[in-house]
């Protein structure tokens, strides 16, 4: 190895999982280059239960997501999410956004399946926008 290869370092994200939220469910340790540390402070690593998302997102996969603030809520658009409504967290796509029109948000999953849920905005909890995936297997 050469004499500038970075230290490797591992994280311990709080893992949620998809379905009835139920708060903080485990952990997820994660190893990253320790110079990038600071780019996962405020992730979480969020473990899929359905295949809604599927064909690239299925069941058993863990992604890492990094919270949306409030304030930009109304502009996401063309996007992968993990979205906290009412008590249900879901992992979906984003391809309408009206919450300045209309006042909802529209979510939509891969799977054709499985359809797509409009979401009210004083329905809305947490939105974190899925980054990567950090564990599971693509299909």
């Amino acid at each position: 190895m050469a004499d500038t290869a970075s230290e490797a370092s591992i994280i311990t994200l709080q893992q949620y999982q998809t379905g009835t939220y139920d708060g903080y469910h485990d952990s997820f340790q994660l190893p990253i280059v320790a110079e990038e540390r600071a780019n996962y402070s405020d992730s979480i690593a969020i473990r899929l239960t359905d295949n809604s998302m599927s064909p690239r997102l299925t069941v058993g996969m863990q992604l890492r997501a990094r919270p949306v603030p409030v304030s930009d809520w109304d502009y996401l658009n063309s996007t992968v999410v993990a979205v906290l409504y009412r008590s249900t967290l879901v992992v979906r796509r984003i391809k309408e956004n009206d919450l300045l029109s209309r006042g909802y948000l529209t979510l939509y999953a891969d799977s054709p399946d499985a359809g797509y849920v409009h979401v009210r905005r004083e329905d809305l909890k947490s939105i974190w926008r899925a980054i990567e995936i950090i564990s599971g297997e693509i299909e």
